[in-house]
């Protein structure tokens, strides 16, 4: 079966231990909790077949801070999967550009073409086929975010930015990929899987 976001779909029943749904009244630690108990959930498979079977590409990230608002803005060329960390809190999301399937493990699948304004809520996980290049932007209310920081050196920029990923993201280790052992490191699975990738 070729890799799609359709093929997960399909799996939903075979996967209906990692099948998890998060209400809007849960509390982040709670939400951490389910999540980290967890052993194995269908993106989680996404993710591995993609790593197996896909080189690596880089999607550019670009942030932009203003007052109380962190906005984190990914460019994906058409033809790549991604799959996105979990998020810890509800916030705003914009795909500007593009046309992509995405799928997470509530909504299941559907297909979003810009213009579209969406609210992600605390505990979602997405998987992606990107159908036309995209851009899709999040956008983070922070407290500590002056807006100083846009004039900050890119190396600033990412401190900052790893500080408010604490915040809004949900630690997550997919189990699968610990037990590949053709992988060299976890830490550089980590950043490929920030990537995406991108069939030939």
């Amino acid at each position: 079966m070729p890799i799609t976001i359709g093929a997960i779909s399909a799996g939903v029943g075979l996967a209906a231990k990692g099948y998890t749904m998060y209400t809007a009244g849960q509390k982040e630690d709670e939400i951490d909790i389910i999540h980290n108990s967890i052993e194995s959930t269908l993106i989680d498979k996404f993710e591995e077949l993609i790593v197996s079977n896909f080189e690596s590409i880089e999607c550019p990230i670009t942030h932009h801070f203003t007052p109380g608002i962190y906005a984190r803005e990914m460019f994906a060329p058409s033809g790549s999967f991604l799959t996105s960390k979990i998020h810890k809190q509800e916030h705003l999301f914009c795909l500007s550009k593009g046309k992509l399937k995405v799928w997470d493990e509530v909504g299941g699948e559907i297909i979003l073409s810009a213009p579209y304004f969406g609210i992600t809520e605390a505990g979602t996980r997405r998987a992606a086929e990107v159908v036309e290049d995209v851009i899709w932007t999040t956008f983070h209310a922070i407290s500590f975010i002056t807006g100083e920081e846009r004039f900050l050196s890119e190396c600033e920029q990412e401190k900052i930015v790893d500080d408010i990923e604490k915040i809004v993201i949900i630690p997550h280790e997919n189990l699968l990929l610990l037990q590949d052992k053709s992988t060299n490191s976890l830490k550089e699975k980590e950043e490929i899987i920030c990537h995406g990738f991108q069939q030939e």
